[in-house]
């Protein structure tokens, strides 16, 4: 009987692998924005003392929105409620806004740190993401890295839009003292990429400077003849920021 099952077994687990290996399924490419997208929350500063404001951004992508009305809702959870690690229901959190960029005051008691959360919606679309607002303890705090550089081909591209062939090899430095040390700890600096549309060579880049290559005609043999370039700098410690380019082929 043992053996009838396990012989049963194996005949359901070469099934479904052959059902498996004839069905087309889509490949998920992370770096492709084709819908309502938080990719980046940014607190400014990103360590601050209790009792102190600071300003929260993000960078939220709408490929499809065509200028469409976004709604942003901004919502904090005091310490008290469970702020380091998130509330334990939605009465708990206290609303702090409804644009894109808002201000919180910390809690003079503040201590560790304190979780932000964002939810927007536009049409039937709708994303949600947190921040953590880090509250400093050292006269050193921690700061958001910058981008100082993005290049086309070697070439510098200071304009909202930037000019290039049907494939782009593309270069973003960081700013000078993006790299912080902290407890002999030395950060380490990734990049995320992301576009609306072609192809990436790669989803994610690690060190100051990130080099990656983009083509017009994406793995599925379409064209497309420009693209919205989202790169976001992280530092891994909680630090962020980021750049948006219009990416169009001559």
């Amino acid at each position: 009987m043992r053996v009838l099952k396990l012989i049963l077994l194996m005949i359901v687990v070469s099934f479904w692998g052959w059902i498996l290996s004839c069905v087309s399924i889509p490949e998920y490419r992370a770096y492709l924005v084709e819908r309502l997208r938080i990719l980046g929350i940014r607190s400014e500063p990103l360590e601050a003392q209790a009792g102190t404001t600071v300003t929260i951004t993000a960078l939220v992508a709408d490929p499809k929105g065509e200028g469409r009305a976004i709604t942003y809702l901004w919502g904090v959870c005091p310490q008290e409620k469970g702020g380091g690690t998130g509330c334990s229901g939605v009465n708990d959190l206290v609303f702090i806004g409804f644009t894109p960029e808002v201000s919180y005051t910390l809690p003079a008691e503040a201590t560790g740190t304190t979780v932000v959360g964002l939810m927007v919606t536009a049409g039937t679309e709708y994303e949600m993401g947190f921040k953590r607002v880090f509250i400093a303890d050292s006269s050193l705090p921690n700061q958001n890295p910058k981008i100082g550089q993005f290049l086309i081909g070697g070439t510098e591209c200071t304009e909202t839009t930037c000019i290039g062939g049907d494939t782009m090899t593309m270069t973003v430095k960081a700013a000078p003292n993006s790299v912080e040390e902290h407890d002999s700890i030395r950060e380490r600096l990734f990049i995320s990429w992301f576009v609306t549309g072609g192809e990436l060579e790669e989803e994610i880049t690690i060190g100051e400077t990130g080099k990656n290559e983009w083509r017009s005609l994406d793995s599925e043999g379409k064209k497309v003849t420009e693209t919205t370039l989202y790169i976001v700098l992280r530092d891994g410690a909680g630090g962020i920021d980021w750049m948006t380019k219009l990416i169009r082929t001559q």
